[in-house]
């Protein structure tokens, strides 16, 4: 009965058994073989990719004309007249009689501006007053850059 009492209490100082000898010694962190840390993620080909991209965007930018090289015009006053020459199609198209009255309008406020402006209008006269007033304006654009 003793040596009941003796494995559930801490051993004796004297006493060597299998579970004394485990206690003998003390514990030690597990080593680990030291390597190099493997490098984690895509880095290399994702900055590769960067700078690729990078440089082919400097290089279109140099290879495109700029805006004053290709003349473009204004956006914003080319979106004002489609829409006000759409909103006088749409007015003479709802009031038949007023056709004139609306073209006239259209006249003085729209063949100004640049050519593309003064051509946009001339197919705007084509639809309300018909094609022989649009070869009129056509004709007048024309003998403008004449006498030029």
């Amino acid at each position: 009965m003793d040596s009941d009492v003796s494995s559930v209490g801490p051993p004796a100082p004297g006493d060597v058994s299998q579970s004394a000898g485990l206690e003998a010694t003390s514990p030690q962190p597990p080593t680990f073989r030291s390597s190099p840390p493997r490098p984690k993620g895509w880095a290399l080909p994702a900055w590769l990719v960067i700078c690729a991209t990078c440089l082919f965007t400097i290089v279109m930018q140099h290879r495109m004309p700029s805006s004053a090289e290709t003349g473009t015009e204004d956006q914003v006053g080319l979106t004002l007249m489609q829409m006000q020459g759409k909103y006088i199609v749409g007015a003479a198209r709802l009031v038949p009689p007023n056709t004139p009255v609306l073209y006239g309008q259209a006249k003085r406020l729209l063949n100004i501006g640049t050519v593309g402006q003064r051509q946009r209008f001339i197919i705007l006269a084509a639809e309300l007053a018909g094609p022989d007033e649009a070869r009129r304006q056509l004709e007048q654009l024309d003998a403008l850059f004449d006498g030029l």
